[in-house]
């Protein structure tokens, strides 16, 4: 996502490699479910859903039964895993409400926090 202005400060949504690797696997699940139809529309909700959260990071909340660091945000049954970073919010994974997010985070632990320290690498030597 581009970064949008707030005031004079900068914040953006960013996507770990797990969270794009996610948003692929549910569009190529919804083409053979439901067509390029349904699913052109349920992604455009991802987008808008992203947009939404650029301007109004707060309404990522945390869920109190795993902790307060972790924010997430619901995009109709999915749910975003998001933490906040300096200039926004990176997006961990996009998990299924019907899954046990408890199980799911902690299986992708490891892996997660080497994408996120990634990702803020990046973001730094890119400003």
């Amino acid at each position: 996502m581009s970064p949008k202005k707030k005031s004079s400060q900068t914040f953006s949504i960013y996507l770990t490699d797990r969270a794009l690797s996610d948003l692929l696997e549910i569009e190529d699940y919804s083409i053979q479910t439901w067509g390029k139809a349904v699913v052109a529309k349920y992604i455009l909700k991802f987008e808008k859903a992203f947009r939404l959260l650029e301007e109004n990071p707060d309404l990522a909340r945390p869920n109190p039964e795993l902790g307060t660091d972790l924010l997430f945000y619901r995009v109709e049954k999915h749910l975003l895993a998001c933490v906040r970073i300096k200039t926004g919010l990176a997006v961990l994974t996009i998990a299924h409400a019907s899954r046990d997010l408890e199980v799911l985070l902690g299986e992708l632990s490891p892996t997660l926090r080497l994408e996120l320290k990634r990702l803020v690498q990046k973001i730094q030597s890119s400003q």
